[in-house]
């Protein structure tokens, strides 16, 4: 009987050699891997209840962003995370969205880390790494496939960055999904419309789903609101968004048929203490007959 990190081996081992001081320590350590990784333990408060509060006449735009705001709360005791992450984009000048995206994203809190693996779609087998503070706060990128070998440094804002996205590595992941909305909840709650449209799955979860429009105007500080409609599901349990699509504004009809953003978030795992080795690309071995190596 085996496990990934061998802790069940060990734990048949002191048993066997009757090391009471060893089994303690090791059931201890077993009991915080498993805590550590399951919601229930890290989120303890339970999540509002959204039918009830509806159906008393809260409004759904309030409903939203407590949502939002105990989902930030439950954040704050994040260190870090893994996740599924799937997108599907459609990028300034293009005419149709790309194909969906499948990602594994690592985020840590201190210092702020960011890694991501695409697994399939556009882009797959490419590889991302960013430390805040590192290697001159670049990030390091490989193209994956042919070219897996390659590993090259980039600043945030590099142009090629908007050539496969439309945010810089900085604006990933969850935590930031999250202000974003709060941001953009707040800025728009005097004009907002917001329909609960009740209880769904997302990955095998059951979620709470908004939908919030706006009318087309600038916000009161000048700066224009991101999205026009804005579906959204939340997380029943773990009040974390694990649905996202914004739709473009409505003088943009064709960019109304579908989302330009979708998002989605599965198989979380968190606070497994990830170290710098969990936020490195992993470049393919060298061709030996690359034009770099024959000077061809």
């Amino acid at each position: 009987m085996t496990s990934p990190d061998g802790l069940t081996v060990k734990w048949f081992a002191a048993l066997r050699s009757g090391h009471r001081t060893a089994l303690t320590g090791l059931l201890i350590l077993v009991w915080s891997v498993s805590a550590s990784a399951n919601p229930s333990v890290i989120f303890s408060e339970p999540a509002p209840d959204v039918p009830a509060l509806i159906k008393s006449g809260v409004e759904p735009g309030e409903v939203m962003m407590r949502l939002i705001r105990m989902g930030l709360e439950r954040w704050s005791k994040v260190r870090d995370v893994q996740v599924i992450f799937t997108k599907r984009e459609r990028l300034d000048g293009e005419t149709e969205r790309r194909g969906n995206e499948v990602i594994v994203l690592r985020e840590r809190i201190e210092p702020r880390s960011v890694y991501m693996k695409w697994l399939d779609g556009p882009g797959k087998g490419r590889e991302l790494a960013y430390i805040k503070g590192q290697n001159n706060n670049r990030f390091k990128v490989t193209p994956g496939g042919a070219l897996g070998w390659v590993v090259v440094d980039r600043e945030l804002d590099h142009p090629d960055v908007f050539k496969n996205s439309r945010h810089t590595v900085t604006e990933a992941g969850v935590g930031r999904m999250l202000r974003r909305i709060e941001e953009q909840l707040i800025l728009s709650q005097k004009d907002a419309v917001v329909v609960y449209v009740g209880e769904t799955m997302v990955a095998n979860r059951p979620c709470f789903r908004f939908l919030r429009f706006l009318p087309e105007k600038l916000a009161p500080n000048g700066v224009k609101y991101y999205c026009w409609k804005l579906d959204l599901c939340i997380d029943k349990e773990l009040c974390l968004p694990v649905s996202v699509k914004c739709y473009g504004w409505k003088r943009q009809l064709d960019w109304q048929k579908e989302p330009y953003e979708e998002y989605t978030y599965r198989k979380f795992v968190f606070n497994r203490e990830l170290g710098a080795d969990a936020f490195e690309v992993h470049a393919a071995q060298r061709p030996a007959d690359s034009p770099e190596l024959t000077g061809k």
